[in-house]
């Protein structure tokens, strides 16, 4: 069974995954996107604690991996932006971001 076929899923795609073939479209047509955006500064404070973890990252330090983190959310930018709904710099609260999904799924999805 592929994930696209399950109901009330929230799957969260990591990294460049949208950026992908054309997942964001795939994305897009199997249910809400919704791209947490966050400062590239704030990206790098969480990444540099957990870069030897991740694969893209391994090896980077210091302004190396600042700077690559930079450029990798300037490259994709105009995909994450494709998502139906944004939440800015990560700091909507759960009930307003769920409040934006209903509305989305309301207007969009069942008309």
């Amino acid at each position: 069974m592929e994930i696209s076929d399950k109901d009330n899923v929230v799957l969260a795609t990591g990294g460049e995954f949208p950026c992908w073939f054309n997942n964001m479209e795939l994305l897009k047509r199997s249910g809400i996107t919704v791209y947490l955006r966050v400062n590239a500064n704030i990206l790098y404070n969480r990444m540099r604690i957990v870069s030897s973890h991740r694969p893209i990252l391994k090896g980077q330090k210091g302004y190396t991996l600042r700077h690559y983190i930079k450029m990798l959310t300037r490259k994709h930018e105009h995909i994450y932006s494709k998502a139906h709904i944004t939440c800015e710099n990560n700091v909507m609260e759960i009930e307003s971001l769920m409040k934006k999904i209903k509305t989305y799924y309301n207007a969009f999805i069942l008309n």
